[in-house]
C-alpha cells in the first residue's frame, strides 16, 4: 500500500527481497499509484516521500520483479477501477492476482499484501489475505507467511 512505498526503509526491503527471491514480484495496486500521484504535489514531508516513491517506481518499472496494476487487471465481479475506497480496491487487486495465479495453476505462488497499516493488517486477517510489512518479510523470510 502507499504507506509502504513512502517509507524508504520498506522500499529498500522490498527491492532487496525482490532481487534475491527469484519468484517474488511486487505488484503495486492502481489505487496505491493514484494515492501517490495525488499526494506528491504536497509541499510537506509526505509529498516529498510520495515523489521519492514515484521516482523509485519509475526507476524500476521495467524490472521483472515489479508490476504496476493496469486498469484492465480487475476481476469481472469487482468491475472497473473507479471511485471505490482505496483499501477495498487494494484487496480486490490481491484477489485478482490470486485468481490469476490459480488459473495459471501456480498453487505454490501466494499473493501477499505488504503493509504496515494496522487497520489494513486487521482487515487482511479477517479476510484471510496474507499480509505483513516488508521489513518483517525480509527479516523472517517467506516462512512467516504460513496461514
Amino acid at each position: 500500500d502507499a504507506n509502504t512505498l513512502i517509507d524508504q526503509d520498506e522500499l529498500v526491503s522490498l527491492a532487496g527481497l525482490a532481487t534475491t527471491v527469484p519468484c517474488f514480484t511486487i505488484v503495486v495496486p492502481f489505487a496505491t499509484l493514484t494515492i501517490l500521484d495525488a499526494l506528491k504535489s504536497s509541499e510537506d514531508v509526505n509529498g516529498e516521500r510520495c515523489r521519492y516513491a514515484v521516482r523509485w517506481l519509475q526507476m524500476y518499472q521495467h524490472e521483472d520483479w515489479l508490476h504496476v496494476q493496469r486498469t484492465d487487471e480487475v476481476s469481472k465481479i469487482a468491475g472497473p477501477l473507479g471511485r471505490k475506497r482505496s483499501t477495498a480496491t487494494i484487496f480486490e487487486c490481491c484477489k485478482y492476482f490470486q485468481q490469476q495465479q490459480q488459473q495459471q495453476q501456480r498453487q505454490r505462488s501466494r499473493v501477499v499484501l505488504i503493509s504496515k497499516d494496522q487497520a489494513t493488517l486487521a482487515r487482511a486477517q479477517r479476510e484471510g489475505q496474507l499480509c505483513c510489512s516488508a521489513a518483517l518479510l525480509v527479516s523472517r523470510g517467506p516462512s512467516c507467511l504460513s496461514n
